[in-house]
């Protein structure tokens, strides 16, 4: 049987359409395990007033089973958190993104947590950050 000139080409691309659209499978018999780069940042002196403050937390998947973040939820209306709810497997990487509202903090220390409620068990992992709130000069 001959393969016309256009057939090669769409064969190849079905070929590489249908190794991308597989469904990414454990790799072992370990469960998820969420691992963070901090539990706890520190973000020094923050001018009150100012533009919100972004601080990142970096979530990996260390087990073998997928994880998926199922929501993330803040201690106070001045933060607000961003997040994938795409499944991480065995390696991925995700960011959750915090805002603080610099303009809802007192002058002085602060310390706010958050919550991140995965796949891997039924109570949030909970993440810090911390700083000290000044006034602008």
């Amino acid at each position: 049987m001959k393969l016309s000139r256009l057939s090669v080409p769409f064969l190849l691309f079905a070929a590489a359409l249908t190794v991308g659209c597989q469904q990414r499978k454990p790799v072992g018999n370990n469960p998820a395990l969420a691992v963070y780069d901090s539990m706890d940042k520190d973000i020094g002196e923050v001018a009150i007033g100012d533009k919100p403050i972004t601080i990142e937390f970096q979530l990996t998947n260390e087990g073998d089973r997928s994880l998926h973040i199922r929501d993330v939820v803040t201690t106070c209306d001045c933060t607000d958190a961003k997040f994938s709810d795409e499944s991480l497997f065995n390696g991925d990487k995700t960011i959750i993104t915090v805002s603080l509202k610099t303009k809802a903090i007192a002058e002085g220390p602060f310390e706010r947590m958050i919550g991140v409620y995965t796949s891997v068990r039924q109570r949030p992992d909970t993440l810090y950050f911390h700083g000290v709130a000044k006034h602008r000069k």
